[in-house]
């Protein structure tokens, strides 16, 4: 592996790019540990060559790997400092992202009040690929909180906001996995006639992905949103998100 320290310029830049590429694979084969490790030398690099966006960015990540490692109460702060740069940079799409990461840490933790400030802030930036995650942050979270005008609001732009994407390219297993959750939510804020829509679009994501990590962001998030679900009528969707569903019916 080339050591940060002995890497200038160019040089510098693409070692920086090859940890975050190690980084994302990592993290995405549920490796969270080996993909902390190649945050630390991304951001170092970061540092050394003063690239603001990029350290932004990868404290971002430190924030959503410490999440999928199951270390919720220190990834706020990864969150707070990836803000605070994006802020001091203003730059918009870190802002979003970061505040978004935040929101879901507070969420995960039950501060469900600091995830609805949180989730409100990243609506203030607008970026087509990924305002439909942000609004189905805010969804869950105004459902949890018993807020359903709220959600069904959110859940239906959610909804609106991906379908629009895979209208452009349908193979975004993440824009399919957003409109499952979307669907999700609407059949817990209006009626159950949205699940079978749901079923097939995560079905629809596993054919295209079953990477471990994303899976495993997929179902937190979703068991997220079914704490809100007392009367089960999500439980059998979950199979689908996890992609077993498929694995039942072929064995």
């Amino acid at each position: 592996m080339v050591r940060p320290s002995i890497v200038t310029g160019e040089t510098n830049l693409s070692c920086f790019f090859s940890f975050s590429i190690l980084r994302r694979v990592c993290s995405e084969f549920g490796q969270p540990s080996e993909a902390l490790r190649c945050l630390d030398s991304a951001l170092t690099i970061a540092k050394e060559i003063g690239y603001r966006t990029i350290e932004s960015a990868a404290q971002s990540d430190v924030g959503a790997v410490r999440l999928d490692n199951g270390e919720w109460p220190t990834a706020p702060s990864a969150f707070k400092q990836a803000i605070d740069i994006a802020d001091n940079i203003a730059n918009p799409l870190s802002q979003q992202s970061a505040c978004r990461g935040l929101a879901e840490a507070h969420l995960y933790q039950g501060d469900l009040t600091s995830a609805r400030e949180m989730a409100e802030s990243a609506q203030k930036y607008n970026f087509p690929f990924t305002n439909n995650r942000v609004s189905a942050a805010l969804g869950v979270v105004a459902l949890r909180q018993g807020d359903h005008a709220t959600a069904r609001e959110a859940f239906t732009t959610t909804l609106r906001q991906a379908s629009e994407l895979l209208a452009q390219s349908p193979q975004l297993y993440a824009a399919l996995d957003t409109k499952a959750l979307a669907l999700c939510g609407l059949a817990l804020c209006e009626n159950p006639s949205h699940i079978p829509a749901a079923k097939e679009a995560y079905q629809s994501a596993r054919a295209l992905t079953s990477a471990p990590g994303i899976v495993a962001r997929v179902i937190r998030l979703f068991d997220a949103l079914a704490q809100a679900d007392p009367t089960g009528i999500l439980a059998d969707v979950r199979p689908y998100a996890a992609g077993e569903a498929a694995q039942s019916a072929s064995t």
